[in-house]
Order: structure tokens, then C-alpha cells, then sequence
């Protein structure tokens, strides 16, 4: 498989890629990656199914991929998810996700998983986190993640630390990832990760974005509202 097959794998059936050119530099590396990350917020749905049949191109390409299992956004999505069932919620997106995977074709132990609450609190990434804070204003911090923390508009400050958190997900401290693989809801998270993870020393994520199902009232299929699916 040459480079533009292997370039076309990576952009087929996505919405949007940020940016299309910055993929043939990352498949010439040795050792490419991309994640995506799942908050355990509520039941899974057709939506995270179209995501995940995703992965197979990835890996086809040539590119190693990881899933995050973001059991520490999950704690701070307070409203979505009670932190007595976050442990629970984890594991059943885990096995749920595998099962999603098999049934995609895609070898499960092709995938590597991780939990949020295995990085997360290293002094490391807590320093980088730290730093992104600084570089970023409250207005910005907000409105990067008002498509996906609810109630934005009433947003405990904890919604603000979600937001940083997932950028600094992408850095070396954090996952080292080349690509940010997610659905478009996530664009303007990445978006200000591109923009401030160069201010403090890290490589600014290519962003690959799948286009969101609509959900049965309307707006976008969510796992933590029961009325979407």
C-alpha cells in the first residue's frame, strides 16, 4: 500500500480533518498513533458503533491507536455521571467497545487501552496541565467545551478543567499521540489544543473528526440522555 492509500484510509468518512496535509508527515514516522476517548457518562449507542468501525482504517494505515477510557472526565461531568458508578461505567464501555471492535473485524488486542486515572495523576502530566491553564483564558476554556459538558450555561468550574485535561491528553505526558481522533462535537477542544500545546513545548495534534448522528429529539446522539436514542 502506497502513502496516498494509506493517506485516503485515514480521511475516508470523515467530517473534517485538521489538516489533511499533516497526515503524510505522521505516516512517515516509525511508529504513528491516534486515540479517542470515551467518557463512561451513560449506556452506549449506534453513534459510538459508527466511530469505532473508524479504527479499522486507522490500523489498516498503519497506525497505532489507543483508547482512552476517560474515567476522570467522567468524575468531572458531575451531572452526567454519579461518581459511585463511574469504576462500573468504565468497564462496561470497555467490554461494550471490545465487542464493537470484534464485531467491526478489528482485533481487539490491536487496541490499546487505558484509564484516564493511569496517567492523569502523574506529576508530569499535572505540570503540563498546569501550564496549559496559563495559556488559556476562562472564555475560551468555556466555550471549547460548551458542546459537551452539560449545562454549559450554569457550568461548574470543573467543566473548565475537562476541557485542559484533554488537551494535555494528546501530549507526551499524556497519551503521545499524533492524531486526535473524535466525533465534530469535540473540534473546539481541539481547536485551542492546537493552538496553546506549542506554548508549552509539545507537538500540536492532527485532528480527525467523524461526523455526528442525530439523535431522536433533535440534536446530537448522547449517551448520558436516554431521550437521543
Amino acid at each position: 500500500m502506497n502513502e496516498e492509500e494509506r493517506k485516503q484510509l485515514v480521511l475516508n468518512n470523515t467530517a473534517e480533518t485538521i489538516k489533511e496535509d499533516e497526515i503524510e508527515d505522521i505516516l512517515e514516522k516509525d511508529d504513528p498513533s491516534a486515540y479517542i476517548g470515551y467518557a463512561p457518562t451513560g449506556t452506549m449507542h449506534i453513534g459510538h458503533f459508527t466511530t469505532v468501525r473508524k479504527i479499522a482504517d486507522f490500523i489498516e494505515a498503519g497506525i497505532n491507536f489507543k483508547f482512552l477510557l476517560a474515567d476522570i472526565h467522567a468524575e468531572l461531568d458531575i451531572e452526567k455521571s454519579p461518581r459511585e458508578l463511574v469504576d462500573a461505567r468504565t468497564e462496561y464501555y470497555k467490554k461494550t467497545i471490545q465487542a464493537m471492535l470484534e464485531a467491526s473485524g478489528i482485533n481487539k488486542d490491536q487496541i490499546e487501552f487505558y484509564r484516564g486515572s493511569e496517567f492523569q495523576h502523574d506529576p508530569d502530566y499535572q505540570k503540563g496541565y498546569m501550564q496549559l491553564m496559563e495559556e488559556a483564558t476562562v472564555n475560551r476554556m468555556q466555550r471549547s467545551v460548551n458542546e459537551v459538558v452539560r449545562n454549559s450555561e450554569g457550568m461548574k468550574a470543573s467543566g473548565l478543567l475537562y476541557s485542559a485535561m484533554q488537551i494535555m491528553d494528546c501530549a507526551e505526558a499524556g497519551l503521545d499521540i499524533d492524531i486526535a481522533y473524535g466525533g465534530k462535537d469535540q473540534r473546539r477542544i481541539y481547536m485551542l489544543g492546537r493552538e496553546i500545546l506549542p506554548k508549552i513545548g509539545e507537538e500540536k495534534p492532527t485532528c480527525v473528526f467523524a461526523p455526528l448522528l442525530a439523535g431522536l429529539s433533535g440534536g446530537k446522539m448522547s449517551a448520558s440522555d436516554s431521550s437521543s436514542k
